[in-house]
C-alpha cells in the first residue's frame, strides 16, 4: 500500500484548513481519513496533523507567537509562552511538543473541558 495521500475535498475555515483525504489501497478500496491543516501564511509552510485540536494549537503558536512548532523540542517551553498562562501552555504543549488531550490533562492537573475552554480562550 502506499503511503501517499491524495487530496479528495477540502473545507475551509478561517485561517485553518480541514482536509479530507483519500487513500487508495493496492485491492481498490479507499480508504478516507480526515486531517488539517494550518498554513503559515509568512512562509508558505504546510502543517499536517490528524487532531483538531492540534490544528488549532499550531495555528495559535503561529499566528499568535511566531513560533515554528517543528522548531521546538521538549526541553523548555518558551518565556513569551510561559509568561501567557495555562491557555498558552496548553497550546504549545499540543501544537508543538504533539501531546495529547490527555497528556496535557495529567502534566497540567486539569480536565479535558479546561483544555477544550483553553483553546477556545486563546482563539479570540
Amino acid at each position: 500500500m502506499s503511503d501517499e495521500w491524495e487530496i479528495f475535498y477540502e473545507v475551509t475555515s478561517t485561517e485553518r484548513v480541514s482536509v479530507m483525504r483519500e487513500m487508495k489501497a493496492p485491492d481498490g478500496v479507499h480508504v478516507e481519513e480526515y486531517r488539517y491543516r494550518t498554513v503559515d501564511k509568512a512562509t508558505d509552510k504546510d502543517y499536517i496533523i490528524d487532531l483538531r485540536v492540534q490544528a488549532l494549537a499550531v495555528g495559535i503558536l503561529i499566528e499568535d507567537y511566531d513560533i515554528d512548532p517543528h522548531e521546538h523540542s521538549g526541553e523548555c517551553i518558551p518565556i513569551i509562552i510561559v509568561t501567557d498562562g495555562n491557555p498558552a501552555i496548553v497550546a504549545y504543549l499540543l501544537g508543538a511538543l504533539s501531546y495529547s488531550r490527555s497528556e496535557v490533562c495529567e502534566i497540567l492537573g486539569i480536565s479535558n473541558q479546561t483544555v477544550s475552554k483553553y483553546i477556545a480562550r486563546i482563539r479570540r
